[in-house]
């Protein structure tokens, strides 16, 4: 009897170990950049007013576009916890805005990366075009640069 428990505490103690490391892996893989703002300091206001102020150049980027062209807009996402701002991709107007693809796991807005989004105009804080190896918009990458990165 005591020779088959310490059997299948060994059998636990594997299976619990191996659990484990597999959760580490999954967290080690799901690492993500991540930012916290707090309080929006001047320069990243100044960006999001110029994002926000130059949309009609990104809509016009956007209904001619080239075959390589690559399109996407930072947004603010409402969750429990605060706004939290994700990139989306592949966006396409809707009549409230656009509709895209969450380019980033959310850390807090319930979506999956991947997931269809419905973005509102005024929910956007920056857009971006790569066309001909070239970036134009992302005005709230600059003003994030040098923040500490948690």
């Amino acid at each position: 009897m005591k020779r088959v428990l310490l059997w299948i505490g060994g059998i636990v103690l594997l299976v619990c170990t191996g659990v484990v490391w597999l959760n580490i892996a999954a967290v080690a893989r799901s690492k993500q950049r991540v930012q916290r703002i707090g309080e929006p300091k001047p320069e990243l206001l100044r960006a999001i007013s110029e994002a926000r102020s130059r949309l009609a150049e990104f809509d016009e980027y956007l209904s001619k576009p080239k075959p390589t062209d690559r399109f996407a807009i930072r947004s603010t996402f409402k969750s429990e916890f605060g706004n939290e701002y994700l990139w989306v991709k592949d966006p396409i107007p809707s009549p409230k805005g656009y509709l895209g693809l969450l380019d980033q796991k959310p850390m807090a807005y319930k979506a999956d990366k991947g997931e269809l989004v419905a973005i509102k105009r005024a929910d956007i804080v920056d857009w971006m075009v790569r066309r001909d190896g070239k970036v134009i918009g992302g005005f709230t990458e600059e003003a994030l640069k040098g923040r500490t990165v948690q």
